[in-house]
């Protein structure tokens, strides 16, 4: 869905990213986390063997914020975004 929007978008000038985590720990995933079995299946698959925290997607997305108001980018992505996709 994020190479379509940016394919679609991108030329109208609006930058399109994605964060796609691993397993992070919040309440909907405690399926998971808290059985050891789940939890050892899950982290063998994963190439950093730990669970991530809300606060490291947070990080990656201010990240990329900072990055975007940088370069002008953050206050039209909204604009022309809030335009062109219904819903947002």
């Amino acid at each position: 869905m994020t190479q379509s929007y940016a394919l679609e978008l991108g030329p109208k000038g609006v930058r399109v990213n994605a964060i796609a985590p691993g397993l992070i720990q919040t309440a909907l995933s405690e399926y998971y986390w808290k059985n050891d079995e789940r939890r050892a299946a899950l982290l063998e698959k994963q190439p950093i063997a730990r669970i991530g925290q809300p606060k490291d997607v947070a990080e990656v997305a201010l990240l990329s914020r900072a990055t975007e108001a940088h370069t002008s980018q953050a206050r039209r992505w909204w604009w022309t975004a809030a335009s062109c996709l219904p819903g947002l």
